[in-house]
């Protein structure tokens, strides 16, 4: 236990790496993601050119990991994120488009985009 507490000391005199910062935001998104969203994470910023390459702290301070209540991108690409979750009354729905796309050759995620940029025209 002593050997355990001087290494305590030594981390906190350490300066500060990207890594270690990089971890520090990315417990927060961990904190409320379930498993599947926590590999997805993983991969995009493993796969990430800042991670890789560029190391700028700014860059992730800005991407959906790290604030997907404010983000301007998503591992440096641009897009947009969004997750729904069909329970209950709604798997009927899901279920509807399921084969709505099996119909139409596509899948899921591109007829609910059609769906929404359709509302969106005639809303407007």
């Amino acid at each position: 236990r002593a050997r355990q507490k001087s290494n305590k000391k030594v981390q906190k005199n350490a300066p500060v790496t990207l890594l270690a910062r990089y971890k520090r935001i990315s417990k927060k998104v961990l904190k409320f993601s379930p498993s599947y969203k926590q590999r997805t994470k993983s991969w995009s910023c493993e796969n990430c050119k800042n991670f890789k390459e560029i190391k700028n702290m700014n860059i992730c301070k800005e991407c959906f990991w790290a604030y997907p209540e404010n983000y301007n991108h998503i591992a440096m690409h641009p897009q947009r994120r969004l997750d729904i979750v069909f329970n209950n009354d709604d798997i009927d729905i899901y279920d509807k488009m399921d084969t709505l796309s099996k119909e139409n050759n596509k899948s899921v995620q591109i007829l609910i985009k059609e769906a929404i940029s359709l509302y969106l025209k005639h809303k407007s």
